[in-house]
């Protein structure tokens, strides 16, 4: 009888400390939530940022005149919420569409790709992108603020 009683008492803790358990890390979240994922003007700016940058880079590197670029459609296929740095994260996929103005009478459209992570800053208010670099087998990430 007493065997019982210590029996079902230590039945009775273990399922309050799994309880407790279950409960404490059913609270926490590694991931933001997507209602707070960037809206569609962040994410063109974003793409845009992306977009000058490897433009201009290119440019620089060929030696030759930027040329006047405008995004015309972005379709995002996949938001991926993270934490990096301790700031909610959205890595996100998609297409868009590229229109490159040579001079009034050359146009081209081209249908391109985008696969670029944006953080939410600790106010909310502002965003950055974030671009991942391997150095030493070690990731780095550069910064820069969506204006």
């Amino acid at each position: 009888m007493v065997n019982q009683v210590l029996f079902k008492r230590k039945i009775n803790r273990l399922l309050l400390f799994l309880f407790i358990l279950i409960f404490s890390f059913g609270c926490t979240s590694s991931q933001p939530p997507l209602e707070f994922a960037p809206n569609g003007e962040i994410i063109k700016k974003a793409v845009i940022l992306n977009l000058e940058k490897s433009h201009n880079n290119l440019s620089r590197q060929l030696n030759t005149e930027t040329s006047e670029i405008k995004i015309n459609k972005i379709d995002v296929i996949q938001i991926k919420p993270n934490l990096i740095f301790n700031l909610p994260t959205y890595h996100l996929e998609g297409k868009y569409q590229i229109i490159v103005k040579k001079t009034s009478f050359q146009k081209r459209i081209i249908n391109n790709t985008f696969n670029i992570d944006l953080q939410r800053q600790s106010k909310g208010d502002t965003w950055r992108i974030l671009i991942k670099t391997q150095e030493n087998k070690s990731e780095k990430y550069f910064s820069y603020l969506i204006r």
